[in-house]
């Protein structure tokens, strides 16, 4: 959500969230999936950003501690 919350707008993020009664397990959860992050891909192009990196708590205060997290994801 948060990475959301930095690319789209309230009213954009409402429409790309998934449907909630299929809580992301649905025939086409995959597709939905790979739509939002194409999207969530172009914005990021279109703002400037190279990647898109999603890490935990504790890989935030590696960073902070100028430490490479141990695990992170990459969105190229």
């Amino acid at each position: 959500m948060e990475i959301l919350e930095k690319l789209f707008t309230c009213e954009q993020i409402v429409k790309l969230r998934y449907n909630d009664t299929e809580n992301g397990t649905g025939p086409n959860w995959y597709e939905k999936r790979i739509a939002l992050d194409h999207k969530m891909y172009l914005r990021a192009k279109e703002l400037g950003y190279d990647a898109i990196v999603l890490m935990t708590p504790q890989g935030r205060k590696d960073l902070q501690r100028n430490r490479k997290p141990r695990s992170m994801e990459l969105n190229i």
